[in-house]
């Protein structure tokens, strides 16, 4: 699957749904024998594994300031969050899909930073990506 098909879906110039089926159309085109609505089916129902430890970590960190998940999604990243029953965990939510700038664009930091209410120096930013640290630490979080 090209990149760019990924990402037109966390841009938000296409739904989760049909970057699934366009996936869906690849796999069979590559694979014409396998079973891909088997796979399709399989790859929907896993939104993902709960860490108890981040969990914690999450939790103890809202009792003292604001919880932002920040992710680089499609449009089913709220189905995915409610399915896991994770709704309420986070004080907001920046999905990349609904802003258009994917990180590590300096825009969508700045959006996050708006839609919380507060400058970059009061920020704190983690994620599994060094490059996406990298952007935050530029612009002055």
């Amino acid at each position: 699957m090209p990149s760019s098909r990924y990402e037109s879906a966390i841009r938000g110039k296409e739904s989760g749904e049909t970057w699934r089926t366009e996936v869906g159309r690849v796999l069979a085109e590559r694979f014409p024998v396998g079973d891909v609505e088997s796979a399709l089916q399989f790859w929907a129902s896993r939104n993902g594994e709960l860490i108890p430890d981040v969990l914690e970590i999450v939790s103890a960190c809202k009792i003292q300031l604001p919880v932002v998940l920040f992710s680089n999604a499609t449009t089913t990243l709220n189905q995915e969050i409610e399915s896991l029953g994770l709704t309420g965990l986070f004080d907001h939510v920046v999905n990349t899909s609904e802003f258009g700038s994917i990180k590590p664009e300096p825009e969508i930091y700045a959006s996050a930073l708006d839609l919380v209410g507060i400058e970059a120096d009061e920020a704190f930013f983690t994620d599994d990506r060094p490059k996406f640290v990298d952007a935050v630490v530029t612009l002055g979080w």
